[in-house]
């Protein structure tokens, strides 16, 4: 029988399900010195068969995750990113750094022992059928989930097989979906919690988004105000969640962070009431060093550790000048480049970063010139760094939805314009300090796609199809009064041009292209920002950096 008739058969036959459902499980060390099993991640090795379906299964659920799940959870979510929930904590940090006023924050960094293995078959299954998915889709989830026949590979021998009564297993497709979709119920507990006023989230400006949780699958920030009231709200929450799901927080491994204007005698209080060690560093969150102060060399030595490693790898090995360069560009050049998207880095700390590179046989000028210039086609570090950066910026402008926009632009008003205020603000934090470094690289490729023409200014964007600013090609100068006009303000009623009044401001190319354009009208699609500097609207780092 061919793969793609098993697998409709299976559609058809649940239990066939049943018999491809084996699973090995290889230990695989999360240290290099393990001493005991805690310290090694189990990996499921499945059938093809089986993969496939969870593959399937996966793929259509995943069409409809956005909707289904909340802002605060930006894992295994089109169009969310890791760095979203990354630049939400920093923020969160500095603010709680800076607060000086009379009700303390805190913040809790929860750790969930084997998150995976502990989640209830029950409760998955109860959540799909809450959500209204179809029923044959629920039958097949159960059956894949509740059938599996496991077996233990130790030493590369099979051990004796055993059926387990919980968990969903790590590198099976359908996991991750499972598992958020299960925490998204957690986050509805904590959001009836605040609408009924009983947990009181922070908010980093007057009039800025409540924040109560961030989740990227299982690790979760909780943020509250800093009382014993709160404690008591959190600790019920917690508890709910953790006889529903089957989870276990971690006391030894969760950390509670307050901010500064918090007293010793209330942060004893609540960390010995919760059983949370108290901490003056959260560390890192999802890979990255979350910054307490002002970013440093000491703050990163992390990424320079790594690099580090890797150079020192090399040791051994004969390598070409060809196989070394070859490897600064597609490793070296990787390593860094994670953190450098939610972080600005120092100059000194970039000047570090270039001279582990080890390409010492070209001067700098030749290395960072294109191939097709006769030069090494590297990128310099503090410019991808600034394109970084300036995808930040850009994402500020064209997705105002987005929790972390809406965050930085409240926290910094940038007011509700379609193109934001972004300025710097004394005692800014490292991101924000980026994204305005990066602004004027950014806003001279603004430009738009009209739809009605309302929001889009006839004279000083650029909305036409060449990108020209009509501004900055007027034969004479423009009135103050019509500079804020918009595109839409010069359509008659009839939906036609009206531009008689400003024919001499417009030179002859300019002209024929503004009569060539569409009209703009309410009944086609809202105006839509696009990115003036690639042919397809759409920003790419590598379309930033061919603008620098």
């Amino acid at each position: 029988m061919s793969l793609c008739c098993f697998i409709h058969s299976c559609e058809q036959e649940l239990r066939k399900i049943y018999e491809i459902n084996a699973t090995l499980i290889t230990l695989i060390p999360k240290v290099n010195n393990v001493v005991s099993l805690k310290q090694m991640r189990p990996i499921s090795l499945y059938n093809v068969y089986y993969k496939v379906i969870t593959k399937v299964l996966a793929s259509r659920r995943r069409k409809v995750m956005e909707g289904l799940v909340s802002p605060n959870q930006c894992s295994f979510v089109p169009h969310r990113q890791t760095t979203d929930n990354i630049i939400i904590t920093q923020e969160v940090i500095h603010s709680m750094k800076n607060r000086s006023r009379k009700k303390g924050w805190m913040a809790i960094k929860i750790d969930l022992e084997k998150a995976y293995d502990r989640l209830k078959w029950k409760f998955i299954k109860d959540t799909l059928e809450d959500i209204g998915l179809p029923q044959q889709f629920v039958e097949m989830v159960w059956a894949c989930i509740s059938t599996p026949s496991m077996s233990m590979l130790w030493n590369g021998e099979k051990l004796e097989d055993f059926t387990p009564s919980k968990g969903i297993r790590q590198g099976d497709p359908l996991s991750p979906y499972l598992f958020v979709l299960c925490m998204e119920r957690v986050f509805h507990l904590i959001e009836i919690a605040v609408i009924h006023k009983l947990w009181k989230p922070i908010k980093l400006s007057k009039g800025g988004p409540p924040l109560s949780c961030l989740a990227f699958a299982d690790d979760l920030i909780l943020f509250s105000e800093a009382s014993m009231d709160q404690v008591e709200i959190i600790q019920q929450c917690l508890d709910i969640f953790c006889g529903s799901l089957g989870q276990k927080v971690s006391l030894e491994k969760t950390r509670i962070f307050f901010s500064k204007n918090v007293g010793w005698a209330v942060k004893n209080e609540i960390s010995n009431a919760f059983g949370f060690q108290r901490t003056d560093n959260l560390g890192k969150y999802l890979g990255v060093s979350i910054h307490h102060d002002r970013v440093n060399r000491r703050l990163l030595r992390s990424v320079k550790d790594k690099v580090n490693q890797r150079l020192n790898s090399w040791k051994t090995r004969n390598l070409s000048v060809t196989g070394r360069l070859t490897l600064t560009k597609s490793v070296l050049a990787a390593i860094p480049s994670y953190t450098m998207q939610t972080v600005f880095f120092p100059d000194s700390f970039v000047m570090k970063l270039t001279g582990l590179r080890k390409v010492h046989v070209k001067a700098w000028q030749k290395i960072y010139k294109p191939k097709d210039e006769r030069g090494l086609g590297m990128r310099e570090m503090r410019l991808v760094n600034k394109c970084f950066m300036m995808k930040n910026c850009w994402t500020i402008c064209s997705q105002p939805s987005k929790l972390w926009v809406q965050v930085l632009r409240d926290k910094y008003k940038c007011g509700n314009a379609s193109v934001p205020n972004i300025e710097k603000k004394s005692r800014a934090s490292n991101a924000w300090k980026g994204i305005c470094d990066a602004r004027s690289s950014v806003q001279p490729f603004i430009a738009w796609n009209v739809g009605d023409g309302t929001q889009v200014q006839f004279w000083k964007d650029r909305w036409l199809p060449s990108r020209t600013c009509l501004l900055e090609v007027a034969l004479e100068p423009v009135l103050e009064h019509e500079r804020g006009k918009f595109v839409s303000e010069y359509i008659t009623e009839e939906g036609l041009w009206n531009l008689n009044n400003i024919r001499f401001l417009l030179p002859m190319s300019a002209w024929f292209e503004v009569i060539g354009s569409a009209p703009p009208s309410i009944e086609v699609d809202p105006n839509v920002m696009v990115w003036g500097g690639s042919p397809t609207g759409a920003f790419s780092i590598k379309s930033a950096y061919n603008t620098i």
